[in-house]
C-alpha cells in the first residue's frame, strides 16, 4: 500500500544524488501486473502502490516511507519490523499505561492514515504480561478508531509465540510439533541396516530439525522451565538414536559423545551468549539495551542475564569474533568434561577411529551399540528384555556376556 507519489516526493527531498532519484522514479512508475488463472491471463493493470515483492530495495524503501513515525511519549516504546508495529509500556499502574498508549496510538493512526496505510482494529490485539495468575484474564482497554482491541493471551510475533505469564509453553509446544514432522524425514533416510551414513543424518538433523527447535532461542531460552527443556531434548534424543542406530536404553551422554552434538539446552544458551556478544558492537540494534539499571522488581530472565559474562571476555581486549569463538570453545570443553563416563570403559571414551566412516551402516550401528553397552548381539542386553534368555556367552558360557567380554 506504499504510495509511489508520496514515496518519490520524500525521496526527492533527500540529499540522494539526482541520478538515484531518477532511477527510483523509473523503477516505480509504469509497473504493471497481470493475473493468470486457468491458463488465461488477464489484461495488464498499472500498479500505483506498493514496493516490488522480493526486491532487495523494497524493505529499505518501506522503512524510509515510515521513517517519520511519531516519537512515543516517555514510558512508551515502539518495536517495528516492516509493517508489523508493536507498542508497549511496562509498569504497575495499568490505567496509566493504557492512557499513555491510547494517546500515542491516536497519533500513530493519524500518521499512518496520512501515509495511506490502514490500521485494522479487528486485526490488532493487546496482551497483558503479568507474573500474577489472578491478573491473567485482565483485558487492558486499548482503543483504535473508537473500537476496543481484543485480548490475545498468546500473540505471535515474527514466529515466536508469547504468553501472558511469559513461560513460552505454547511456543515450545508448537516448535516440538514442527520438529516432529521434520524428524520423520530423518527416520525415512535410515534404518538399522540401511540408509544414509551417520554424518549425513546429523547434518540433516541440524539443518531441518534442530533449526526448528532452536528458532529464536535467545528470546525464550533464558526463561523457559526445566520441563520444557526436557521436552525439547527428547526430540534431539530421538534424532541422535536414529542417526547412530543406538537402542532406547543407550545413555543420553553416549549419544552426544558419539555424534559430537551438544545437548540442546547447552547449545541454545551458547548461541544466546554469542548473540549477546554482538550487542557490544555500537552499530548493533541491541547496543542500546546494555548497561541498564537493574529493575526494582524480580523480572523474568532475558538475554541480558549474560551481559556480565560477555563483558568480562571483552575486558581481555579481544574482538567480537574472538569472543564468539571463545564462548564456543569453552562451552564445548565444559560439556565434554561434564559428560558421564562411558558405561563400558567407566572413563571418558577416546575419539572414534576415522576409518569407521568407510564401514557399512550395519557395522557402524553395531559398533555404536557396543560402545553404549546395549546391543542385540549381547546376552546381557537380551536377558534384560526377555526372561528366557540367559546372560552368558554362547561360546564359553561365562557371564556376564557384555561388551568387555
Amino acid at each position: 500500500m506504499v504510495s509511489h507519489e508520496k514515496l518519490l516526493k520524500d525521496l526527492n527531498n533527500t540529499t540522494l544524488p539526482d541520478s538515484l532519484k531518477r532511477w527510483f522514479c523509473c523503477y516505480l512508475h509504469g509497473r504493471q501486473s497481470r493475473v493468470n488463472f486457468r491458463n488465461t491471463t488477464s489484461s495488464a493493470r498499472n500498479v500505483k502502490t506498493g514496493v516490488p515483492q522480493g526486491a532487495v530495495t523494497s524493505p529499505i524503501l518501506f522503512n524510509f516511507y515510515l521513517h517519520n513515525l511519531p516519537t512515543p511519549p516517555a514510558g512508551v516504546k515502539v518495536v517495528q519490523y516492516a509493517d508489523d508495529i508493536s507498542v508497549y509500556a511496562s509498569g504497575t499502574a495499568l490505567d496509566t499505561l493504557c492512557q499513555s498508549i491510547n494517546i500515542y496510538i491516536d497519533k500513530l493512526v493519524d500518521f499512518l492514515a496520512e501515509r495511506d496505510l490502514i490500521v485494522s482494529p479487528e486485526k490488532s490485539t493487546v496482551t497483558f504480561f503479568t507474573p500474577d495468575t489472578k491478573e491473567a484474564n485482565i483485558n487492558p482497554r486499548i482503543i483504535i478508531k473508537g473500537e476496543p482491541v481484543r485480548l490475545d493471551k498468546t500473540p505471535k510475533l515474527l514466529g515466536v509465540t508469547f504468553d501472558t505469564m511469559y513461560t513460552f509453553s505454547k511456543h515450545i509446544k508448537e516448535s516440538i510439533k514442527k520438529a516432529k514432522t521434520k524428524l520423520n524425514i530423518i527416520k525415512s533416510l535410515a534404518g538399522t541396516t540401511w540408509g544414509q551414513d551417520q554424518e549425513t543424518l546429523i547434518i540433516t538433523y541440524k539443518s531441518v530439525c534442530r533449526s526448528a527447535l532452536e528458532y529464536a532461542a535467545p528470546i525464550w531460552a533464558p526463561a523457559i522451565s526445566d520441563t520444557n527443556w526436557s521436552k525439547l531434548q527428547s526430540i534431539q534424543n530421538q534424532a541422535l538414536r536414529v542417526a547412530t542406530g543406538c537402542l532406547a536404553m543407550s545413555g543420553i551422554d553416549h549419544l552426544h559423545q558419539e555424534t559430537k552434538v551438544l545437548p540442546l539446552r547447552i547449545h541454545s544458551n551458547m548461541i544466546t551468549k554469542q548473540l549477546m556478544a554482538s550487542f557490544f558492537l555500537p552499530a548493533h540494534p541491541g547496543y542500546k539495551h546494555l548497561r541498564q539499571d537493574k529493575a526494582a522488581r524480580n523480572l523474568k530472565k532475558t538475554i541480558l542475564e549474560n551481559e556480565e559474562e560477555v563483558a568480562e571476555l571483552y575486558s581481555r581486549g579481544i574482538t567480537c569474533k574472538e569472543v564468539i569463538k571463545t564462548l564456543h570453545t569453552s562451552t564445548v570443553q565444559s560439556s565434554i568434561n561434564n559428560y558421564a563416563p562411558n558405561r563400558v570403559l567407566q572413563a571418558p571414551p577416546p575419539d572414534i577411529n576415522p576409518e569407521e566412516k568407510e564401514l557399512d551402516r550395519t557395522s557402524r550401528t553395531r559398533l555404536a551399540r557396543l560402545r553404549s553397552g546395549f546391543c542385540r548381539t549381547l546376552q546381557s542386553y537380551m536377558s534384560r528384555i526377555d526372561d528366557q534368555e540367559v546372560d552368558s556367552c554362547p561360546n564359553c558360557e561365562e557371564s556376564p556376556h557384555d561388551t568387555q567380554h
